[in-house]
């Protein structure tokens, strides 16, 4: 096991990365997401938004380089602006061809987001301790670290290759490479 607490918890999961995409956005713009079936991680790259998790009275303001985590299946919005029609965001992303979508005006905001999977029955444990939304702060070691794994994502992304780039697919550096598939969340 290395010393990073989450590390080994993905391992021990056998967590594999399954989808990844990328959001540009800008001006006024919403997007609601369902539930995901899976992990939900998001790393903002540039500029700031709301989150909002169903279930959840506060709204969250997540800023560039901050990394956010849904591990429990509700649904959320990502928002530019409060106030704007929420578009389908999981609509969009299964409309995508190259992964991206692109909402609003401009490109004031940027970020990657990665589904990981887990194993049916060690990772049902696991989904079912973390709390709703971990956030981790621009600041921190976790989130660079984190986001260094999503920038190798975009790059693979952008490369037409998607895969943990050099990485292999699950949480231990081995196994199968990340896959695009069409499950839509």
């Amino acid at each position: 096991m290395k010393d990073d607490p989450l590390t080994d918890i993905l391992t021990l999961a056998s967590a594999q990365c399954v989808e990844v995409g990328i959001l540009v956005a800008g001006g006024s713009w919403a997007l609601r997401f369902p539930p995901p079936r899976k992990i939900k991680f998001v790393a903002v790259v540039k500029g700031d938004c709301w989150l909002s998790l169903e279930g959840q009275g506060a709204l969250l303001r997540v800023m560039t380089d901050d990394v956010f985590v849904l591990p429990a299946e509700r649904g959320f919005v990502l928002a530019g602006d409060l106030n704007a029609p929420q578009a389908d965001g999981a609509g969009m992303f299964l409309d995508a061809l190259d992964k991206t979508v692109k909402v609003g005006d401009g490109e004031d905001f940027f970020a990657v987001g990665a589904h990981i999977a887990l194993d049916p029955k060690r990772g049902e444990l696991l989904s079912e301790v973390l709390p709703p939304l971990l956030h981790v702060g621009g600041d921190s070691s976790e989130a660079s670290a984190m986001r260094w794994l999503l920038d190798q994502l975009v790059k693979e992304v952008a490369a037409d290759r998607p895969g943990w780039a050099g990485m292999g697919g699950d949480a231990s550096g081995g196994g199968e490479g990340c896959e695009a598939v069409e499950e839509g969340d």
